[in-house]
């Protein structure tokens, strides 16, 4: 609108100063006239350019000025009020916009007077309409130009603060998913090697060898909760599923496990096993984590049982201990088996669209069972499966 009001202004002068010009010829205003119209453009082009409020102001009124003295030689002029007021009344306040608009009028007015060779009623009407229009449409176009702008700085500031909520939640996510990693290998690495030391440091005088091999046993669990700490700043799966299945990480686990804490830790595949995901077998290989911690450093357990059996349509991680127990739906716990562990292994099952069930009583043992959709059923090839009934652990028979 700016950029038309202003060409509009140009154009409309041009003609009405050829107009002077074919009419009068080259007499004495002529000149005069060309020159003001000149003068009149160039201010126009110097107030659209003005940076500075002030500045600007000061060219449109010398525009104004220049206006007043050709419409008053020349009522052909007039024509230039409509672009001269649209110009006026976007860059100058709305206070001197309606000055400008009153002088504006009241010069068109007197112009189509002296152009009427009798009195016109139309000539008085039609600048006072057109210029109460002019201003009226203006002044709402501003307010729905400074409302839409309104709208879209607000939607602007929501999007930002949608964005920051979205960072503050992957930050939050991403702290949680390095806590569960923490918690469910090195915090419980830690734990067997501290197991180890402490052994170790018991058969030192009484049984060298004995202690020597417990240093050994930490040294090799150390090395592998280093291995642990790498993946997770690299967000990796864990190093155990590097190149073995599920099975082979879980009987490894099974075998430290029962090295680090001197009790029976056996495991158990059943079925063939089925083809399933990095994310999956990481998630079942913390769950089994944690549960084995939980009953090695809580429950008092003697022996644990590890099983994962591969159905047609789900894959289930089982691990049980004869353990001192506790009552799952109790809010407190002294031996804080409801804690961080329990949620994080179901937060883990809940992410690779499984579930984590626990049965447990006092005094009765406890049984984690995670459960894990197949989305294809793996078999040997005509739709049976066939039971390896493979046990690693101890050496001891685990009574099944």
């Amino acid at each position: 609108m700016a950029a038309w009001a202003h060409i509009g202004l140009a154009a409309l002068a041009a003609v009405s100063t050829l107009r002077y010009g074919v009419r009068h010829g080259m007499g004495d205003l002529t000149p005069a006239v060309f020159t003001l119209t000149a003068a009149m453009l160039s201010a126009d082009l110097l107030a659209a350019r003005a940076a500075n409020a002030r500045h600007r102001i000061g060219w449109l009124l010398t525009v104004g000025g220049a206006w007043l003295v050709l419409v008053s030689a020349a009522p052909s002029f007039v024509w230039c009020a409509v672009p001269l007021l649209l110009v006026f009344l976007r860059a100058v306040p709305d206070t001197a916009a309606a000055v400008a608009a009153v002088v504006i009028a009241g010069a068109a007015i007197v112009a189509l007077m002296r152009l009427s060779t009798r009195f016109d009623p139309s000539a008085i009407a039609g600048p006072i309409v057109l210029t109460g229009l002019l201003a009226v449409t203006h002044r709402a176009l501003t307010r729905e130009t400074a409302a839409h702008a309104e709208v879209i700085d607000h939607l602007t500031a929501t999007r930002q603060r949608l964005a920051d909520q979205e960072r503050a939640a992957g930050v939050l996510a991403e702290r949680q998913r390095l806590a569960g990693e923490v918690h469910d290998s090195i915090a419980q690495g830690i734990s067997s090697v501290l197991m180890l030391a402490q052994a170790a440091e018991r058969e030192l005088d009484r049984d060298p060898a004995a202690a020597r091999l417990h240093i050994a046993q930490a040294v090799a669990q150390a090395r592998h909760d280093l291995d642990e700490v790498r993946h997770i700043v690299q967000a990796l799966s864990p190093p155990a599923l590097d190149g073995a299945p599920l099975a082979g990480a879980l009987a490894a686990l099974c075998q430290r496990q029962s090295a680090a804490a001197d009790l029976a830790v056996n495991f158990t595949v059943v079925d063939a096993p089925a083809v399933t995901s990095t994310s999956e077998d990481a998630a079942l290989l913390r769950i089994a984590q944690e549960s084995i911690a939980n009953a090695v450093r809580h429950a008092g357990a003697s022996r644990i049982d590890v099983t994962v059996s591969y159905l047609p349509d789900h894959v289930t991680l089982d691990v049980v201990d004869d353990g001192c127990g506790f009552d799952p739906g109790a809010v407190a716990v002294p031996s804080g088996r409801t804690g961080y562990g329990l949620l994080t292994m179901a937060a883990r099952a809940a992410d690779v669209g499984g579930r984590l069930d626990v049965e447990s009583s006092p005094g009765a043992g406890t049984a984690v069972t995670a459960t894990l959709p197949l989305g294809d059923v793996n078999g040997n090839g005509n739709g049976d499966r066939v039971p390896t009934g493979d046990r690693v652990g101890n050496g001891e028979d685990d009574g099944g």
